[in-house]
């Protein structure tokens, strides 16, 4: 591990903030965190955001209203569209999940204060006969996916959300 130009490949991009904490690090979250680092593509992640921020500059005072349109057709996928080849998409989408390729990110709703309670919406109780929360189904479909693929494929994968 070549830390120092680590270090100096992420002052070149503003990142020096990641090896914050690099001290506190144990060897072996060290290789991880060095391994994980040195996977991203800073230049391509600094392109990313200063297209995105230069996005949201060029369209400021102009309500985002004005600038919302429907999706074209030709970018919306559907199971019904997908016809005969809905088998083939389930399995590449299994295989990814096998080779552990995907994640789930909730975008939950915030705390449940207008239903009167003090915690995350998620966590309420919806009335069903299960008494299973929102969270609670969520996470037996993500493991589901996760059977699913390790029956097809034969490997071990974890969909982390």
């Amino acid at each position: 591990m070549d830390i120092e130009k680590l270090r100096q490949d992420l002052k070149e991009h503003d990142q020096e903030q990641v090896l914050k904490f690099w001290d506190t690090l144990n060897e072996e979250q060290k290789k991880k965190l060095y391994k994980d680092v040195r996977s991203i593509d800073l230049a391509k992640m600094n392109r990313s955001f200063q297209v995105s921020f230069e996005a949201t500059e060029t369209h400021k005072g102009e309500k985002k209203d004005e600038r919302i349109k429907p999706v074209p057709d030709e970018q919306v996928g559907s199971s019904a569209k997908a016809g005969s080849d809905i088998d083939v998409w389930k399995d590449r989408g299994l295989q990814e999940v096998s080779e552990n390729r995907v994640a789930v990110l909730l975008m939950a709703g915030g705390q449940g204060t207008r239903l009167g309670v003090d915690y995350p919406k998620g966590m309420y109780s919806v009335g069903l006969p299960s008494g299973k929360t929102l969270y609670n189904l969520q996470a037996e479909r993500i493991l589901r996916l996760q059977d699913l693929a390790h029956q097809k494929f034969g490997k071990q994968c974890c969909i982390p959300w």
